[in-house]
């Protein structure tokens, strides 16, 4: 189990170590990160609640490859 689905990890569903993954949206979660303390900074506006949570991606062999694309794209690659 593994809540990222990071190149590394992806790799333990296509070998068929794991047969799925519980991704977070990295490259998502550092964007509204930052664009929350912003809103704080900026314009004095709490988030939407004290707690925030993003929902996971499930990885499977099925969505493995397609889920791998992200990389490139969140890298610039």
């Amino acid at each position: 189990m593994s809540v990222d689905g990071l190149p590394a990890q992806l790799t333990y569903v296509t070998d068929g170590h794991v047969e799925e993954l519980l991704a977070q949206d990295c490259y998502g979660w550092g964007h509204k990160s930052v664009e929350m303390l912003m809103e704080k900074i900026v314009n004095k506006k709490d988030p939407p609640s004290v707690k925030v949570i993003d929902p996971l991606t499930t990885v499977t062999k099925a969505n493995v490859d397609e889920y791998a694309k992200n990389w490139d794209k969140w890298l610039g690659k």
